[in-house]
């Protein structure tokens, strides 16, 4: 609920970055993610995610970066 509350606060062309919380449980999926940048509101990271979360307890977070 916070990341899609975060992502519609968001203006158009923003650009935001993905910050892995594994919580002690790699997850390679969201390291890509992270390891992928900024991306561009709208714009899918490297997995083809929107937004956090990516699996069933995921903990990752969607942060605005600003430019």
């Amino acid at each position: 609920a916070f990341t899609r509350g975060l992502a519609a606060s968001v203006s158009d062309g923003s650009r935001s970055r993905w910050l892995v919380d594994d919580g002690g449980s790699p997850c390679p999926d969201c390291d890509d993610n992270a390891l992928g940048g900024e991306v561009t509101k709208g714009d899918a990271f490297p997995t083809g995610d929107l937004m956090p979360p990516a699996h069933p307890g995921c903990r990752c977070l969607m942060v605005p970066v600003d430019t």
